[in-house]
């Protein structure tokens, strides 16, 4: 019987020190802007229980979820309050970052489609046949090369 006792004092002790653990990551984590390895550092707790305790308990993976939104928020509105004093750096970032559709990208996203075959052709052939269209696009072709 006391060992029974022993062992749901025990299990009660460790159901403690994991909720005091995630209280106080979580402390850290808000504290920190959201980051994980300064955050987990404080509080010493290890980055890879910070990671289970996610993976295993919604409401917890919920609240980091949370401080994560605030702290882009809150950089956000330090990114606009830059933009509103004018700011050329913080412009540039932002029309970078949202003002693709508008020709300020630095990079061109291409979108490829696969036509769907209606005939009995395997994976692989389908494969072997995007491989080679896409050569053609590359310039790797030997039937379109220019020489």
């Amino acid at each position: 019987m006391a060992k029974k006792a022993d062992t749901r004092t025990q299990a009660h002790k460790e159901q403690q020190r994991t909720t005091n653990g995630k209280q106080e990551v979580l402390t850290a984590l808000e504290n920190r802007l959201g980051v994980v390895t300064i955050a987990c550092k404080e509080a010493g707790v290890s980055r890879s229980q910070f990671y289970e305790w996610k993976q295993t308990d919604p409401a917890f993976a919920k609240a980091v979820e949370d401080i994560q939104e605030v702290a882009l928020d809150f950089v956000e509105h330090k990114l606009f309050k830059n933009i509103r004093a004018g700011d050329t750096q913080s412009i540039l970032f932002y029309l970078r970052s949202k003002g693709g559709k508008r020709g300020y990208a630095e990079r061109h996203e291409v979108k490829v489609e696969i036509p769907q075959f209606k005939d009995n052709r395997t994976n692989e052939e389908v494969a072997n046949i995007f491989k080679e269209r896409m050569k053609l696009y590359d310039g790797e072709s030997d039937k379109h090369r220019v020489v």
